[in-house]
């Protein structure tokens, strides 16, 4: 039997590649993306922003700005990318912003465990939940929607909320805030350096790494206070950190 909490704990996950698998989405996007801009400008251009954007051989890098940068952190690599090609910035920022699409959640959005289940055993060991992602809110809502846990979510900061990005801080104490829980009530969980550096930053109680993510394993290893291969195994580790 689960015991239950008087007072709420939170635990603050990232959505890509932690809730959600990281390549499905965004590695298909980007193979999709960037041959369509490249289209009437030079032969070659586009493996120079593949590389740019750190996806070779149909995958997206540990360290790629893809795994941690807002939407127009990736927009202006890939305008920089064409400009110092030698074009000019009209021309790049044309190119780009014309031929601008984001993926398609209906297509792309492959949970990495049945969420709902989960989300249900989180709720009854008091925790509330809150997403912490780089993807804007528009494409994060029909994601969550479609998974049908929107309902479970108490709060969700996104890339386009103007806040600093990841691994700044102010994301969880924007969180925090908004739930008026402690950070040191909070645990953050999520599959790469950047999401265990923040929950660092922050003072959080409890930071756990997600291997088969975006991130790098390694990193994960040698940074997060916990490693797990499966969210399954998240309840069990939330019931015992509760009362810690």
């Amino acid at each position: 039997m689960i015991k239950k909490l008087t007072k709420y704990n939170l635990v603050v996950f990232d959505k890509d590649g932690t809730l959600l698998n990281f390549n499905y989405m965004w590695g298909n996007w980007i193979k999709e993306l960037i041959p369509n801009i490249n289209v009437g400008i030079k032969k070659g251009l586009q493996s120079v922003i593949f590389k740019k954007l750190g996806y070779d051989n149909g995958k997206i890098k540990n360290d790629s700005i893809i795994t941690y940068g807002s939407h127009d952190d990736i927009k202006q690599i890939i305008k920089d990318t064409i400009y110092d090609e030698g074009y000019s910035k009209y021309e790049a920022y044309h190119q780009v912003n014309k031929k601008w699409f984001l993926p398609d959640p209906m297509i792309y959005t492959k949970p990495r465990s049945n969420l709902i289940e989960l989300f249900n055993k989180i709720e009854q060991l008091n925790y509330k939940i809150a997403i912490c992602t780089s993807d804007d809110r528009e494409s994060t809502i029909k994601s969550l929607e479609l998974l049908k846990i929107n309902n479970y979510i108490d709060y969700i900061s996104c890339g386009d909320d103007n806040i600093p990005s990841k691994p700044h801080p102010d994301n969880i104490f924007n969180i925090c805030d908004k739930l008026n829980i402690e950070t040191k009530s909070t645990i953050v969980v999520g599959d790469t350096l950047h999401d265990i550096t923040m929950s660092k930053n922050a003072d959080c109680k409890l930071s756990v790494g997600i291997s088969g993510g975006a991130g790098s394993y390694d990193d994960l290893i040698n940074n997060a206070d916990l490693v797990i291969n499966d969210l399954n195994k998240l309840p069990k580790i939330l019931e015992k950190y509760a009362y810690a």
